[in-house]
């Protein structure tokens, strides 16, 4: 149904999603009532602006590099600035709430942009950005989950440095659960996380 919505919504989107009845092909088993898919069937994903020091023309603005993005974190020190002209700037912002994954390097780091102002992004990231209120953070885990069982290896291209093209991150089967389930699953996973900070910081202390 939620697929349904979105195609109804976002025509563009491609709506590739699988049957659930043969998950031989994917990293884990999923419940009936969720489906597989992937990111062009239900998000927008673009990367950022090449860096061309020649052929850059208008003012210079702060942007975000792969190195700004950690698991979970965007960290906004050491900030590199570069030119955008005026009709660049609503096409490389982003926005709260887009998933931005790291394209070179290690492969598929992430995080969710969660402050209020938009930043402008080089095209070292994908910017996803979801439909219909599809949760991020819960892709963000997915991802996190794919690179701790090396499943991100099989869509990774290079010999010395790894990248992840946008045409290899749209071939990457992720599970869609209802909204609801969604925000149950991000929910549980936070309060997991905070427990085990609350035990490391005691045995820190």
């Amino acid at each position: 149904m939620l697929l349904e919505r979105i195609k109804a919504e976002h025509p563009e989107s491609k709506k590739k999603a699988k049957n659930t009845g043969d998950n031989s092909h994917y990293p884990f088993e999923i419940p009936k009532s969720w489906e597989w898919c992937y990111f062009e069937d239900i998000a927008t994903n673009d990367l950022g602006k090449t860096l061309d020091k020649i052929k850059n023309q208008g003012k210079y603005y702060p942007y975000l590099r792969s190195v700004n993005v950690r698991w979970g974190d965007v960290i906004l020190d050491d900030l590199k600035e570069m030119k955008f002209e005026d009709i660049e700037i609503y096409r490389y912002s982003i926005e709260k709430g887009d998933l931005l994954i790291c394209e070179g390097g290690e492969v598929g780091r992430c995080a969710v942009w969660d402050r209020e102002n938009s930043m402008l992004y080089q095209n070292a990231i994908h910017r996803v950005r979801f439909h219909c209120k599809i949760d991020s953070y819960l892709y963000m885990y997915f991802l996190w989950h794919y690179n701790n069982i090396h499943f991100l290896d099989n869509y990774s291209k290079g010999v010395t440095i790894k990248h992840l093209t946008k045409s290899s991150l749209n071939t990457i089967p992720f599970p869609l659960p209802p909204l609801s389930e969604q925000k149950q699953i991000v929910q549980k996973i936070e309060e997991i996380f905070a427990s085990l900070d609350k035990i490391t910081n005691s045995i820190i202390a």
